[in-house]
């Protein structure tokens, strides 16, 4: 029995055997938000020396003892106060980094 002859390039589409689409990746709609990232909050730690000895120390509106050692979490700048009777307060920012060393000297008021 003779065989069939090949199909030519010229035939129907539907007679042609056409290899699997890949799959698709799965996309969320486009109109939806993206998910926002939890926010990191790690450890950090403030060293902070004044001069004269005895000032008072405030960091992030708490007391502290003098030549202190914090340890701190968050990531947002926290506010530092050295004061002392007879001497003008100090104030400054203080931007978490791993490690961050202030020093104060008050100036004796007049």
């Amino acid at each position: 029995m003779p065989s069939a002859p090949p199909e030519p390039d010229d035939a129907p589409q539907s007679r042609r055997r056409r290899p699997a689409p890949p799959p698709r990746a799965k996309r969320s709609p486009p109109d939806s938000p993206p998910i926002p990232a939890a926010p990191v909050s790690e450890n950090w730690t403030l060293i902070v020396h004044a001069l004269p000895e005895g000032a008072s120390i405030r960091v992030d509106g708490h007391n502290i003892a003098n030549d202190s050692v914090v340890v701190l979490s968050g990531s947002k700048p926290v506010p530092i106060t050295i004061s002392r009777e007879g001497y003008e307060t100090m104030t400054a920012t203080v931007t978490p980094q791993p490690q961050v060393e202030r020093h104060f000297m008050l100036r004796k008021m007049r």
